[in-house]
């Protein structure tokens, strides 16, 4: 049976307490969480393994948080729904998962873009200021 969005916001489909799993959903939804959360585990490995600089390293952090963190909620998630967990396991605790990981990757996209060119050139600017500073002996 393929998916109807149409279907999917009708109020009855959306809010039932005992949803039904089919396993190629399942088996969809393993992949998606599992793969976030072994690529925030291999961000966080790749970090430790190469020394980047202080706030590019941040960034990494930030980023290798975000998807382990929601990997394994997503985890959590489908775990109760096999477990048939009538609140947790409800569809619109699917689609609040999907709202918080995107305001929280939109923070981290805005720290990337806004305060990480600010913070570079702060940087640029104090070392440029200590080249002209005394050296001491």
């Amino acid at each position: 049976m393929p998916f109807n969005l149409i279907k999917f916001f009708t109020p009855s489909y959306f809010f039932d307490m005992q949803p039904s799993i089919e396993p190629k959903t399942a088996y969809f939804l393993l992949g998606v969480f599992g793969i976030m959360a072994i690529a925030g585990i291999g961000i966080m490995i790749a970090k430790k393994v190469k020394k980047y600089e202080a706030h590019f390293a941040f960034l990494l952090q930030k980023y290798a948080t975000c998807l382990l963190t929601m990997g394994l909620i997503g985890l959590i998630m489908v775990w109760l729904r096999f477990e048939q967990a009538f609140f947790l396991s409800s569809r619109f605790m699917l689609v609040i998962w999907l709202l918080a990981f995107a305001w929280w990757l939109a923070m981290i996209i805005k720290y990337q873009y806004k305060a990480l060119p600010k913070i570079k050139e702060q940087i640029a600017k104090h070392q440029e200021f200590r080249k002209y500073l005394p050296k001491r002996k």
